[in-house]
């Protein structure tokens, strides 16, 4: 085993901390949680997160959105019915519940229907829909539903007016030309036209030279 910091400046008077850095309270970065958004910045993230209040900043959310609802399975309302038969709140074998008035407010489909349920709800996802449908049975849907979300809005610049569509053209060719030359010329080259001659007319008002 080799020497150990502490035996190897044995017999040192600053043990190699020099003759400042090792009296008072120089070289330990401050007291406590000093230097935590400094150059304990490293030890903050891993250890003490939200030792800067990264909680409970920002947007409060409604308490009706944040709420949650209480749900309970397809599968689950065999359990639930044993219960309340043992109870006396339905009949034995009963199939119409009200699971509004038993406190629930969704319908959740994992699990599979042991009957052929009449079921009051709130709300119901789609596939305990489908799978209480399957066995025979039916949902009655009791809460409102959702707005539809607006249609899109076309690509543009706003206010600006659409361009009319164009008539679309006529198929075929027009009539009164013949294939390949135009109608109503005469075949060949047209008739030159005949030069006018070099020579002035004299002028009438002008007199013969003596």
């Amino acid at each position: 085993m080799g020497k150990t910091k502490t035996s190897k400046h044995r017999g040192s008077r600053t043990c190699g901390r020099g003759h400042k850095g090792g009296r008072g309270k120089g070289k330990r970065g401050g007291h406590g949680k000093a230097g935590g958004h400094k150059h304990k910045w490293i030890y903050t993230l891993k250890y003490d997160r939200d030792h800067f209040g990264s909680k409970g900043k920002g947007f409060v959310r409604p308490l009706s959105v944040v709420a949650q609802p209480l749900t309970v399975n397809v599968g689950e309302l065999k359990r639930v019915t044993e219960r309340l038969e043992r109870e006396g709140a339905i009949a034995k074998g009963a199939k119409a519940i009200d699971l509004g008035a038993l406190g629930f407010d969704k319908l959740l489909g994992s699990g599979s229907p042991d009957r052929a349920w009449e079921i009051t709800v709130e709300f119901a996802s789609g596939s305990a829909l489908e799978k209480v449908k399957t066995v025979g049975g039916k949902v009655t849907l009791t809460g409102k539903p959702k707005a539809p979300k607006p249609a899109a809005k076309p690509a543009g610049k706003p206010g600006a007016a659409a361009k009319p569509a164009q008539a679309p053209k006529p198929e075929g060719k027009p009539a009164g030309k013949a294939e390949g030359k135009p109608a109503g010329k005469p075949e060949g080259k047209p008739a030159e036209k005949p030069k006018a001659s070099a020579e002035k007319p004299a002028d009438k008002g002008t007199k013969p030279k003596a």
